[in-house]
């Protein structure tokens, strides 16, 4: 009995190790990924996911709305500030509408949509028709042409008909709706909506948004009474409408009637869907299904009682996949498939972490992918992944307790992107991204089964020999053999750990290994194995080899043997036969820069015969074909930054040449170098250099091999590359890291067999392909604008702002001209593996080139001048290879105010306006000018004129005066002669008079100022009291007042004397009997201010402007002739004193003239004279000698 038993269990486990075996072959390779609140996401429960129709990806949360790009998560919460606020901030699912919004169901049935262009949420309940009404929403279908059906189950349904948030209300109380209770919308192939609620259908036209009512006692037909429809299936130009108790009724639109097909059921018909052209699926809600014939009218059932394996007591939802198998979620826990063509049922009941409802919601869904992998969560739990083959659900890396366990079987959500990548949120929290890959293009190979060792596998060269076996050897030192059949065994057992494996043109395999110098190994005749000879440094033998660290073993074209060590350069092999000995730098290679060159790590030769040599410190180069090794010319080239010829850097990791000829030369830090030009040697003269700004993934590049068509292969630190030579383009492949578990290529690891297969060593083994079958990823991300920065601030969306809606929706961007720093952020929306995605971007009319960023997605640009620009930005896929994507934005800045054409317009007006007012002032000036000069000359020709004349009479006049004198005094004139002599007299002093005030005047004119300093108040009332006598016989008040006490001023005192005499001259002259002159001397500020005041006959204003104009005379009275010279005397004193006149004057009631002098002698031109001496009192002669009593007397 025990024994039975103990067999029976034996073959349960053995069942069960096969089942689980059969799992995991069956298990998709992936590579997963997981993002939480750590990495952006606002909450790390995500309800429900989708990839919106501009490729962005959005997730529903517990917390708000959130988008990634494949680098960034951006959040977006509900509204707090609106009409009416949610009261759950949870949403549990999204959609999005034809105008690509995203449409949010939260947890308390209300419904938002986010608009993308503004980056805002609107609910609708916010709409003016539900200002009284709390809408309970319970779906959001969007509809393909555009409209969103917001539907309730009590406050009937909304349609939101535009982009502009327009909208239509159907509810019983607008009697348009036949029932409150909405259960689902559908458009037929004409646009025309169909609502389904619980009392009947309500038609609305595409049309007209006129309703009409059908199985409704409004209804226009036959049939009014209400009856509930749950699900329409538009088939040929018929419409199928689910309703209860197992009835179908049936539209047909040509005939405009309704037809009942009553099925066997007496359920509620919940959905009706087309399996083919001949099958229809009915689907009841207790009563199982019915398979309905279209050819012949037939029903066939399908129930507990015609199919027992139907357990089930309810049916709530159904999926038909690509192959038609139907899928029920059922009251059961699990999920149930029906084949229709075999008829075969099976329920699956995947093994779940908790029965309890109460724990987790049932939450079933399932869809397919764009690889046709079919994906189901059951009911109540158990994420799996359908085997069509074993017709079995496999668990998806989540079975409870299994060895392959990562995640809970129980899942929120789960979505398939367009590219066939899986995103799941599961009860383990957070998202989780599934990336597939197939391994059938690259192998992975590990020589070790103890996989987790470090250097077990850790595989450094790679050689196939001439009898087609495989040679790697691992840094555990171990060598190891691989036959044509795919065996490996352990081959010869050396010291050391093997850097270099080579075979020579006389079958010697040849190995360098790290401490314990070179081996020989050759061949026995006959029998398997080898003759080892190793070859070590001594340092008592300078011919032995310089150093035990062998990285480079070669064979050049003339058949001479190459070491290269790392510690002691290059060696070369000297065999005579019975002596061999190395030559090197310690010996006869004396021209070896053993400085640059003592570290080699490859050793290669090209197409001219020159051997390549690469080290740490350079690339060295020489001719192969010398008599002796003393005659040796070693080239050592090395990078430099100001050289955009030279290599890409002085450390050289690998050396190829290709079959054309040409040599690359990978470095590390400084990406490939070839040699593009060459000297009639062969030797090098530049290099192109090739880096991550080309496509490179990284510029550390560890091996290059040449592939059968002439493609470069290349490992580095980013990945596997392929280099075409031909386009000189890269293509990466990003499953190579995930196949490698993020492990790191060797350096120098790598092959090309016989057959055209490529193996690259890393560090968990070998990575083999065939070049001929890897097949590039041609995948065109869409690329996206992410963000706008404005000297450095994020640029949020504004109505009247910079941005007015999303960076990626518009086309042109308009910058003021204080604007000019900005950072344009863009993505690639690839969600494979975005992180090697590269990228290149160019502003038309600002960069000449494009600029090549790597993997960095942001652009900034500072101090742009005005202008249009256009930015462009382009980028790879996952792989590395450049898609045409494109992505154009136009850039305008526009300039300053004053920089405007209309600014340029008003600057010409006013250019010209300046010309017109410069040309008419320059006319004006020059006109004035001449005419100044015209009367400057007629002025000068006045006073030379009257100084000329009063010379000529000065004499005469002087002549007749004397004897005329004479008589007057000789009594012995007759009193009636003594009259006529009296008036002789008088009128020849008057003309004499006139004459030395012309001569006086030219003499002022001409002489420099000569001031003392004057006591001014004493010096003017001394000549103020020289006209006591005249004032009383005119019978005048004549009145001097002095207000400025004993203040000095520096005068000339000739000519100011002739001002003051010169202005009471005239008030005397022109004040009449009885009226008043006054002459004072007052402060004002820094000014001394004399004043000749009267009240004569005054001066009108049209004569006012000509006062002080020379010659000029305003004495009407013809028989008393004035010279006009006198007040342009005392303009000419006052202006070279650079005193200032004032003249108040009213006709009739007199004039005041005020002289306002400065103090001091700051306001003195240079050429004026100063003498110290001190002046108190006039010196001016008797105002008798110029003034005569009567009434004709004339005063100047």
């Amino acid at each position: 009995m025990n024994k039975l038993l103990l067999t029976q269990y034996l073959i349960s486990v053995l069942i069960v190790s096969i089942i689980k075996i059969g799992m995991l072959s069956a298990q998709p390779k992936a590579y997963f990924e997981h993002f939480g609140a750590e990495d952006g996401l606002p909450q790390h429960t995500i309800t429900d996911i989708l990839q919106g129709s501009d490729d962005f990806m959005w997730f529903s949360t517990w917390n708000g709305l959130s988008k990634f790009d494949g680098y960034t998560f951006t959040t977006f919460h509900l509204p707090t500030g609106n009409i009416v606020e949610s009261r759950s901030s949870r949403i549990d699912n999204i959609f999005e509408d034809n105008y690509k919004n995203i449409w949010a169901l939260t947890y308390d049935n209300q419904a938002f949509r986010f608009n993308i262009e503004t980056e805002s949420l609107l609910a609708i309940n916010d709409l003016d028709v539900l200002s009284e009404t709390l809408f309970d929403t319970s779906q959001i279908i969007p509809k393909a042409s555009g409209r969103v059906w917001v539907l309730s189950e009590q406050d009937g349904c909304i349609v939101i008909v535009d982009s502009l948030f327009n909208s239509v209300y159907y509810n019983t109380s607008e009697n348009n709706l036949t029932h409150n209770f909405v259960h689902n919308v559908y458009e037929d192939n004409h646009n025309n909506s169909w609502i389904l609620t619980a009392g009947g259908l309500t038609y609305v036209s595409a049309d007209s948004d006129s309703p009409a009512f059908y199985f409704h006692p409004n209804s226009k037909s036959g049939f009014k009474t209400e009856t509930p429809f749950f699900s329409l299936l538009e088939f040929n130009n018929e419409l199928w409408f689910a309703s209860e108790k197992g009835a179908i009724w049936i539209y047909y639109r040509d005939r405009d009637q309704f037809h009942k097909l009553q099925t066997e059921m007496s359920s509620d018909i919940i959905s009706i869907r087309e399996i083919s052209s001949e099958r229809i699926l009915i689907v009841s809600k207790y009563d199982g299904i019915v398979i309905y014939n279209t050819h012949d009218g037939s029903m066939e059932s399908f129930n507990s009682t015609t199919l027992p394996e139907m357990r089930f007591n309810e049916i709530f939802d159904v999926y038909i996949d690509r192959s038609k198998n139907i899928w029920f979620e059922t009251d059961q826990l699990g999920v149930s498939k029906f084949n229709p063509y075999t008829v075969e049922y099976k329920h699956f009941t995947p093994y779940i972490e908790s029965k309890e409802s109460t724990v987790f919601p049932p939450n079933f869904f399932i869809f397919e992918d764009i690889e046709n992998r079919l994906w189901v969560h059951p009911r109540g739990g158990g994420f799996s992944i359908y085997d069509k083959d074993g017709d079995s659900l496999i668990p998806f890396y989540n079975e409870p307790f299994s060895t392959n366990w990562m995640f809970s079987n129980m899942l929120h959500a789960a979505y398939s992107d367009r590219q066939g990548n899986l995103w799941m949120c599961t009860r383990s929290h957070g998202l989780e991204k599934v990336i597939f890959y197939d391994d059938s293009q690259f192998l992975s190979i590990a020589l070790n089964k103890k996989v987790n060792s470090t250097i077990n596998n850790d595989v450094r060269p790679i050689f196939e020999d001439s009898d087609g076996l495989i040679w790697v050897a691992t840094k555990d030192g171990e060598i190891h053999i691989i036959n044509k059949i795919g065996d490996i065994k352990r081959g010869v057992s050396i010291d050391g750990v093997v850097y270099s494996i080579t075979e020579d043109s006389q079958n010697n395999i040849w190995l360098g290994t790290k401490g314990e110098g070179a081996y020989k190994l050759t061949r026995i005749q006959g029998i398997e194995g080898f003759n080892i000879h190793q070859y070590k440094h001594n340092p008592n033998d300078i011919y032995s080899l310089s150093d035990n660290n062998v990285y480079s073993i070669f064979e050049d074209d003339n058949r001479n043997i190459w070491i290269g060590t790392f510690g002691g350069g290059i060696n070369l092999l000297m065999d005579s036969g019975s002596d061999e000995k190395f030559i090197n730098h310690n010996n006869e290679l004396k021209n070896y820069p053993i400085a640059k060159g003592d570290q080699v790590r490859i050793i290669s030769e090209d197409k001219h015969k020159n051997i390549s040599v690469g080290t740490t410190l350079g690339f060295i180069m020489f001719c192969s074909d010398f008599n002796s090794p003393t005659e040796i010319e070693f080239n050592v080239y090395t990078g430099s930054n100001s050289n955009d010829y030279s290599i890409g850097a002085n450390d050289i990791m690998d050396i190829c040449t290709t079959s054309q000829g040409e040599t690359y030369i990978g470095t590390f830090g400084g990406g490939i170098s070839k040699i593009t030009e060459t000297d009639e040697n062969g030797l090098p003269i530049a290099f192109e250099t090739f880096n991550t700004t080309h496509g490179l993934p990284s510029d550390i590049i560890l091996s290059i091999q040449e592939d059968q068509n002439g493609n470069l292969w290349i490992s580095s630190e980013g990945g596997l590359t392929k280099f075409s030579i031909e386009n000189e383009t890269f293509s990466n492949f990003s499953e190579i890291k995930r196949l490698m578990r993020r492990s790191n290529f060797s350096e120098n690891s790598r092959y090309c067999l016989s057959d055209g297969r490529l193996i690259f060593g890393y560090s968990h083994g070998m990575i083999m392909f065939d070049p001929i079958s890897v097949k590039n990823n041609r995948f065109q991300p869409n690329l996206a604008l992410v963000e706008l920065k404005l000297f450095n601030r994020v640029v949020q969306i504004e109505p009247n702002g910079l941005l007015k809606k999303n960076i990626n929706l518009i086309n042109e961007l308009t910058l003021k001209h204080n604007q000019n720093f900005i950072s344009i952020e863009f993505a690639a929306l690839d969600y494979t593996d975005p992180d090697i995605i590269l990228y290149a971007y160019k502003l038309e009319g600002f960069d000449k080139e494009w600029i090549f960023t790597g993997n960095q997605r942001t652009a900034t640009y500072t101090n742009l001048s005005k202008g249009k620009y256009t930015f462009k930005v382009k980028s790879t896929n996952s792989d590395g290879v450049w898609a045409d994507n494109e992505r154009n934005l136009v850039i305008e800045v526009l300039p300053p105010f004053w920089a405007t054409w209309w600014a340029y317009l008003f600057y010409v007006l006013i250019l010209l306006l300046v010309v017109y007012m410069t040309f008419k002032i320059l006319y004006t000036f020059y006109r004035l000018r001449n005419k100044i000069i015209l009367e400057k000359q007629e002025s000068e020709i006045k006073t030379r004129f009257f100084t000329n004349i009063s010379h000529e009479l000065r004499t005469p006049l002087t002549m007749i005066v004397s004897p005329i004198e004479n008589l007057l005094n000789n009594n012995d004139t007759s009193e009636s002669v003594r009259n006529q002599l009296q008036l002789v007299s008088k009128n020849t002093n008057r003309l004499l008079n006139m004459v030395n005030q012309i001569l006086d005047f030219q003499k002022m004119e001409q002489s420099p100022l000569k001031v003392n300093k004057i006591e001014i108040a004493a010096f003017a009332e001394n000549i103020f009291t020289n006209y006591i006598k005249v004032a009383e016989l005119k019978e005048i008040d004549y009145s001097f007042n002095n207000r400025v006490g004993s203040q000095w001023l520096w005068l000339d005192a000739e000519a100011i004397e002739k001002v003051i005499i010169n202005l009471l001259s005239n008030a005397f002259k022109y004040t009449a009997l009885g009226d008043s002159i006054n002459l004072s001397l007052f402060n004002r500020n820094d000014f001394i201010i004399l004043e000749v005041k009267d009240s004569g006959i005054g001066i009108s204003k049209d004569k006012q402007g000509r006062l002080f104009k020379r010659f000029e005379s305003f004495n009407e009275d013809k028989s008393k002739p004035s010279t006009g010279i006198g007040l342009s005397i005392v303009k000419e004193m006052a202006d070279k004193h650079k005193a200032e006149i004032e003249v108040e004057s009213e006709e009739n009631r007199g004039s005041a003239f005020r002289i306002i002098f400065k103090k001091g002698t700051k306001h003195f031109d240079s050429d004026v004279a100063f003498d110290d001496s001190s002046i108190v009192l006039g010196e001016q002669e008797s105002v008798s000698e110029i003034f005569v009593t009567g009434e004709d007397e004339d005063i100047l």
